[in-house]
């Protein structure tokens, strides 16, 4: 029973090394990847300083990203005040088109109707014919 025992302890250290060594061996080639992918980036960094005509040596790649992330921010936020600022222009001619063709307002003076359908279009965005 005692050999038994011993046998199956030394069959359990074996299977422990050899997983260990699999382990290990993975971890090595996962290091080795993570090393090729690191310098494939340092590579790739120093193109970009000398693409941006920046100094390799103080050349930081997350100021670079940072800067980029922050412009397309801004890019972005302009196209979405181009756009507000299209619908608003719209809305004020559908607006001015419905002051010319309203009976009501045709005998008056068209111009200052179409100022007041301004004024009235740009604080409320809502169009002034209700």
């Amino acid at each position: 029973m005692v050999m038994v025992a011993m046998l199956l302890l030394l069959l359990l250290m074996m299977i422990m090394m050899t997983m260990m060594m699999m382990i290990s061996q993975n971890a090595e080639e996962e290091v080795e990847k993570l090393k090729k992918q690191l310098s494939h980036i340092n590579e790739l960094s120093g193109k970009l300083a000398a693409r941006y005509c920046e100094d390799e040596k103080t050349f930081r790649l997350e100021e670079l990203l940072s800067t980029f992330h922050s412009f397309c921010g801004l890019v972005q936020q302009c196209r979405k005040v181009r756009m507000k600022t299209v619908e608003l222009r719209l809305g004020i001619r559908r607006c001015q088109q419905a002051w010319i063709q309203d009976s009501i307002f045709q005998d008056q003076d068209i111009h200052s109707n179409m100022h007041t359908c301004i004024y009235v279009y740009y604080p409320t965005q809502q169009n002034c014919t209700n």
